[in-house]
């Protein structure tokens, strides 16, 4: 019987319990860590323990990460169906310092033609941060991204609030009422045995709820880390998740070598997966979908995950080549 150890941090993909389809694809987590508990209670004899029973078994599942998806927040919040909208024109705040080449000069706003009414303007400190005494409204004279002042002297400084519309823009709003729904969520990683020979397994986590809770510290000493805390709850048949590997002694693989097809599941627009990546799957059987399989876009070139549920002889399957 072979002896193994683990030396990484797992790949995830979250996959949504309403649709099944993936929604997010993660292997830049630095830590991935299950914690399983349970209540004990005992009969006493005396005052000694004699006899135990368990119960109340629960998890907690903990991911940090110091890259990340912006998507990570919006799920935590309960907003990540609204950040999935297109992109589209936003009001952006912004802060600018204009400087009047000569007396009474126009100058330009950079940052882009301010909203209506969102106009700020104030003197600028001589520290180049405080804010001195503000312009009136009747003091000043703005035609698009123009600004005149009126009296302004050479030289002089002016700091300008305003907010203006970018495109391209996407926002999600933290809502009081709105939290994260729940995950099936898959880890993949490699486990290396004591002959040096890595093996591909796999957690199937069946019913997982992110807590609604996140710190962000961001410091200028030190990186921010996101850290992401799950209840691993049990499903309708009571199951909490899946440990799957392949059985290389039951298979009569004599040299240990990894041939599980299972493999880890990107998202199919993932950029640092090409054809060399995949492998097409020889004499497929069972459930494709529910395998992890791909079919390929002859015009796009794209992968994606299949949602067949039986083999269709007339397509080619494909799934990820194992790393090791």
């Amino acid at each position: 019987m072979s002896l193994y150890g683990i030396k990484d941090s797992a790949n995830l993909t979250l996959f949504s319990k309403k649709t099944g389809k993936p929604v997010l694809y993660s292997d830049y987590c630095n830590q991935t860590s299950l914690n399983m508990t349970a209540d004990t209670v005992y009969a006493m004899k005396k005052t000694a323990r004699a006899i135990s029973w368990d119960t109340s078994k629960e998890g907690t599942l903990t991911m940090e990460m110091q890259v990340f998806d912006l998507k990570w927040i919006a799920l935590l919040m309960g907003s990540l169906e609204e950040l999935s909208a297109a992109p589209t024109s936003i009001a952006w705040a912004k802060r600018e310092i204009l400087t009047a080449a000569s007396a009474g000069a126009a100058m330009t706003i950079e940052g882009g033609t301010p909203e209506a009414d969102s106009l700020t303007v104030y003197k600028l400190g001589k520290d180049g941060i405080s804010l001195g005494d503000e312009v009136a409204a009747t003091g000043y004279d703005l035609s698009g991204d123009s600004l005149t002042v009126t009296g302004s002297a050479k030289d002089e400084k002016f700091c300008v609030f305003y907010l203006t519309n970018l495109a391209n823009s996407r926002k999600f709003t933290v809502s009081g009422d709105k939290y994260p729904t729940g995950y099936r969520v898959v880890f993949d990683t490699m486990i290396r045995d004591t002959d040096q020979q890595d093996h591909f397994v796999q957690f199937d986590f069946y019913n997982l709820r992110p807590k609604a809770q996140m710190e962000l510290t961001m410091s200028a000493e030190d990186v921010c880390t996101l850290s992401v805390e799950w209840d691993v709850l049990v499903d309708n048949e009571n199951r909490f998740f899946d440990f799957i590997y392949l059985d290389d002694e039951a298979a009569g693989d004599d040299d240990n070598t990894n041939t599980n097809t299972e493999t880890p599941t990107p998202t199919p627009s993932d950029p640092t997966y090409t054809d060399e990546d995949f492998e097409v799957v020889d004499e497929p059987t069972g459930n494709p979908s529910t395998q992890g399989w791909y079919v390929k876009d002859p015009e796009s070139g794209e992968y994606s995950l299949t949602d067949d549920e039986t083999v269709d002889n007339e397509k080619t399957y494909y799934t990820l080549k194992t790393s090791g």
